[in-house]
């Protein structure tokens, strides 16, 4: 609460404030997460995890050998009201080969990530010190982790005590006795001076799978299904083969092979990734992107276009300069990341920028950076969506960048403008819709702005608010643009575009300098204190 007086969270203050507001947000943010990760663990701990039915296995994910093996069980909340299928990224302690299983033993497709293992202890300690770690486990527990083994063995004076801890799983409680009476006899060993300890967790495998149907409110469970070892047929090899096989398996257990198999390897034209719903490919050119919809046959061309122009107003108002300068990202390179349940297009554009306004504020200056943009593109196996996550190095200043999705096929006249061509007031241009998430409700807005009264103090704009997602539709289709935390938006109307129905706009940046400025149009005088703000160039 302390973060939303009306200048704060609206972004129209000084630095100094906005500096503050994040350490308040990150605190706010990691105590939200904390609760969440204890309801959770709660529901889930009330939640039946026996194992599930056996089917004979049929899609078979690969994890590094382990020290030890768990059954494990997965949980997937959905928090939203309705059913939902979507991508799920978990992580298990398991050892060997395994299958992920339904409640019915039904198989479920995954896509391994790679695996880790966290060393958490790694000290050469004296008998005083051992005895003083030992003094800190509590019915087989420490640092909150289960001690699932313990490897001891002595060399000369020294004894070394290899610890595997797990988040979850029942201590086998007579081997930790054995083990326990076995390092108090070797305290006790004069003939022994140190304890080399390592602690680390037991290597846990991380994967994606998608989660079909999972009611809302509601929850799904899935088992980790450890898989037989096939039987082996006796081949015959040859000599170097022979030399060769261990180096294979060595290779073929490596945690670094997992992730340098699964990593983003160039692309070459066509640049098309598709699931069962949605078919998509990005432009060689400037890297927009083509959607069709498999399902109706509906086709959405230039969507995710990065628009950048000049921005000579103050944090309470956006005025872009007379004589502005507008120009066109070009596509530089293209990496392509595919396994069975995600695919990502991973497209790199440079967009030339005007470094900052002009000293008269009038147009930008003819100094010229690169804007340097990275969209990550994804599919997911089973999901009608398409996910972008895009990242900008912004060096420029008094600019604003925008990122547009045209709802009707570009260059193609739809029914809508031909109405607009033959009777620019046909009322029936009022069936392209825009519709946008308010609090508690969503809000249909008329697409444009009124006619301008000269005795208001602003001239009105079309960006309007918007919480998590924009949608625009003619009644046939729909193309909604969903996002966290980008507040401001417009819809751009067949007026101002005779070549397609409407066109999200989303604002991803605003870079001015200043709280309030009294020298440009769209508004009279002053909304704030004129204070220079170099924090609000990002």
């Amino acid at each position: 609460m302390e973060n939303h007086p009306h200048d704060s969270i609206c972004g129209c203050s000084i630095d100094q404030v906005h500096d503050e507001m994040k350490v308040r947000f990150d605190q706010v943010e990691q105590i939200g997460e904390e609760i969440a990760r204890q309801s959770l663990e709660a529901l889930a701990s009330a939640t039946d995890t026996l194992s599930a039915s056996h089917h004979q296995p049929a899609t078979i994910c690969h994890q590094p050998s382990a020290i030890s093996h768990l059954q494990s069980a997965i949980v997937v909340f959905n928090p939203t009201a309705g059913p939902r299928t979507d991508l799920v990224t978990a992580s298990a302690e398991f050892k060997g080969e395994f299958e992920i299983i339904d409640d019915q033993g039904n198989i479920i497709p995954c896509q391994m990530l790679g695996s880790s293992s966290q060393d958490l202890i790694n000290a050469v300690m004296s008998k005083k010190e051992l005895k003083s770690g030992l003094a800190m486990i509590h019915e087989g527990r420490i640092l909150g982790k289960v001690i699932h083994e313990v490897a001891i063995q002595r060399d000369g004076s020294q004894v070394n005590l290899e610890v595997v801890l797990a988040d979850s799983g029942e201590l086998d409680l007579a081997a930790w006795e054995n083990g326990m009476r076995e390092i108090e006899a070797l305290l006790a060993d004069p003939s022994v001076t140190t304890f080399h300890v390592r602690a680390h967790e037991l290597p846990a495998a991380e994967f994606i799978l998608t989660a079909k149907e999972i009611p809302g409110h509601g929850y799904k469970t899935f088992w980790l299904r450890p898989l037989p070892a096939s039987p082996s047929q006796p081949v015959r090899v040859g000599a170097l083969a022979r030399l060769l096989m261990p180096l294979a398996r060595l290779m073929a257990r490596s945690p670094f092979l997992e992730r340098l198999l699964d990593r983003p390897k160039a692309a070459k034209p066509p640049f098309i990734i598709e699931n069962e719903y949605l078919h998509v490919a990005a432009s060689p050119a400037d890297g927009t992107l083509t959607v069709k919809d498999k399902r109706t046959g509906a086709t959405y061309r230039g969507l995710n276009r990065f628009v950048d122009g000049g921005d000579r107003g103050d944090e309470y108002n956006y005025s872009p300069p007379p004589s502005d300068f507008r120009p066109a990202a070009r596509l530089k390179g293209v990496s392509l990341a595919s396994g069975p349940i995600r695919q990502t297009l991973s497209l790199e554009l440079e967009l030339p920028t005007p470094a900052a306004l002009a000293p008269e504020r009038k147009s930008r200056s003819k100094e010229m950076i690169v804007t340097r943009i990275t969209s990550h593109v994804t599919l997911a196996a089973g999901v009608p969506r398409v996910d972008i996550r895009t990242e900008v190095d912004n060096r420029a200043r008094d600019h604003r960048l925008r990122v547009h999705f045209p709802f009707a096929e570009s260059g193609a006249e739809s029914s809508v403008s031909r109405r607009w061509a033959e009777d620019p007031k046909s009322e029936t241009l009022e069936s392209v819709v825009a519709d946008y998430d308010g609090h508690f409700e969503i809000v249909r807005r008329p697409i444009g702005v009124p006619d301008f009264d000269e005795s208001w103090i602003e001239q009105p704009r079309p960006e309007v608010p918007q919480r998590a997602f924009t949608s625009v539709s003619d009644g046939q289709q729909r193309l909604t643009v969903a996002n966290r935390g980008l507040p401001e938006v417009e819809v751009i109307g067949v007026r101002s575009l005779p070549t397609s129905q409407a066109e999200i706009a989303l604002t991803l940046l605003r870079c001015i300098n200043w709280i309030s400025r009294d020298d440009f149009e769209g508004r009279r005088g002053h909304a704030g204190p004129m204070a220079s703000t170099p924090g609000a160039q990002m």
